[in-house]
């Protein structure tokens, strides 16, 4: 029904934001460590900063995006045996 499809597509878009949340905080630390290396090339690494945290940020949403639509359409209704099942 309606009621437990919502709350599929909320359990899915939950996990799978949490996880990329993670990895994209990861993300921005290995940047914040590294990029003192930008002012070797001439840049200013806080504009370069902001610059490249925008470019991660927007890839995290489009990777979000694709990967919840993904799993909406691959996931399947389960039988009673199958829930009574322990995972």
């Amino acid at each position: 029904g309606e009621e437990i499809m919502q709350k599929v597509e909320r359990d899915i878009y939950l996990q799978i934001m949490d996880n990329l949340w993670m990895q994209h905080l990861e993300n921005m630390d290995h940047l914040r460590q590294g990029i003192h290396w930008i002012s070797v090339g001439q840049r200013d690494p806080l504009v370069e900063y902001r610059r490249q945290s925008k470019i991660m940020f927007e890839d995290m949403q489009n990777v979000l995006r694709h990967d919840v639509v993904r799993s909406l359409f691959h996931a399947r209704p389960l039988t009673k045996s199958e829930l009574d099942n322990p995972i």
